[in-house]
């Protein structure tokens, strides 16, 4: 079984064999798995940088999603940027995903608001997670 971060993280003995460790790796349940989501999406990266090195641009240094843009970036631009960003921490941070993808759409009604939704596969269920991005105030909204 592929663990996220917090679970290596959080498991006292990473080097015990997982049959006789007593981290329950068995019991994620999928309350976990939307948990786990909402930290990877509400941390933010403090060392934008960091990207660029490949040496630890998959290390708990680089946890969360980069919000910063140039602030002349249009709007749309901002957009797909995000959107990559989001891919990147969902492959970097949450090996557990299978069949994974991320889809944009504009709220009309709003356009400060930009929809991302998440599909994935979680132990053979589909799952959808639904962001809501604020690009006045920088911040997710998630609805599971």
């Amino acid at each position: 079984m592929t663990t996220s971060l917090l679970v290596r993280l959080s498991d006292n003995d990473p080097h015990q064999d997982k049959d006789e460790d007593d981290y329950p790796w068995d019991l994620l349940p999928c309350e976990l798995l939307v948990d786990e989501l909402k930290m990877v999406l509400t941390s933010r990266v403090r060392m934008p940088d960091i990207d660029n090195m490949p040496e630890i641009n998959a290390s708990v240094l680089n946890y969360g999603i980069n919000d910063s843009f140039v602030s002349d970036d249009e709007t749309m631009s901002r957009y797909i940027v995000l959107e990559e960003r989001i891919t990147k921490a969902m492959q970097r941070f949450e090996p557990r995903l299978a069949n994974f993808s991320v889809s944009r759409a504009a709220d009309e009604s709003e356009p400060e608001i930009m929809i991302f939704t998440i599909t994935a596969h979680y132990e053979g269920a589909l799952i959808t997670v639904a962001l809501k991005w604020n690009d006045m105030t920088g911040q997710f909204y998630i609805y599971e």
